[in-house]
């Protein structure tokens, strides 16, 4: 969904309606559905209702949540709604939810997809959907010397392949590069941030792809989280 693994061009989709997700966690590790929750806060603001109202830009106010977003685990379904829809709507959709089965392993298909997509389109026509996996980063221990953190006295490394990146050096913390001749090649930062939890934004240079690159800076930034004391997702 909202979608990871990250890239800065495919980073969450900020407004994409429907976001469809599913968390693989990986033990010991709180529950899966605990995890999921962990990362819809993660992903979007919530307002004291629990209803989601826009995405969570570590660098300021993100553009609006999608209308509907929907986490799957074998242990239970999170349901995500937008702060606009109205009560008779969001009703529907929770009875047409709670129809959706628990199954381990879970199907990449949403059984109940098309009935939550008729109720949506009943207010207002579905541009978009979008669905994929999450994770949890393993405890990570002896992660690689190759990673480098960024900060504003080595900003410079991100400038040939990452110049767009420089401003959220401070606010997508922490920020980790694997650097060949002498530039960044590789990068991962810290795409949303909440204080129980991060998520993963991961760029590789088109040149320097399939060589292992973003595994080593993702071990790096997910240690660095870890220690902060912070879940890591992916």
């Amino acid at each position: 969904p909202v979608g990871h693994p990250h890239r800065r061009g495919d980073r969450p989709v900020p407004n994409a309606p429907d976001g469809l997700l599913r968390m693989e966690a990986m033990a010991p590790c709180p529950s899966p559905l605990a995890l999921m929750d962990l990362h819809a806060r993660a992903l979007f603001t919530h307002d004291s209702r629990g209803r989601i109202s826009r995405t969570n830009e570590p660098s300021g106010p993100g553009t609006r949540a999608p209308r509907l977003w929907l986490g799957r685990t074998p242990a239970g379904h999170l349901l995500r709604l937008r702060d606009d829809l109205d009560e008779m709507t969001s009703a529907r959709l929770v009875a047409i939810l709670n129809e959706e089965p628990m199954v381990d392993p879970l199907p990449l298909a949403v059984r109940t997809e098309e009935r939550l997509a008729e109720a949506l389109a009943a207010v207002s026509p579905v541009h978009r959907r979008v669905r994929g996996p999450a994770y949890v980063l393993p405890s990570l221990d002896g992660v690689s010397d190759d990673a480098i953190r960024i900060g504003s006295g080595n900003a410079w490394l991100l400038r040939t392949h990452f110049a767009d990146w420089i401003p959220d050096i401070e606010t997508w913390t922490p920020m980790f590069v694997l650097t060949r001749d002498g530039v960044a090649v590789s990068l991962c930062a810290s795409s949303r941030l909440t204080p129980l939890a991060a998520e993963a934004g991961v760029e590789t240079a088109p040149a320097w792809r399939g060589r292992g690159y973003a595994a080593i800076v993702v071990a790096a930034w997910g240690a660095a989280v870890q220690a902060s004391g912070r879940t890591a997702l992916y």
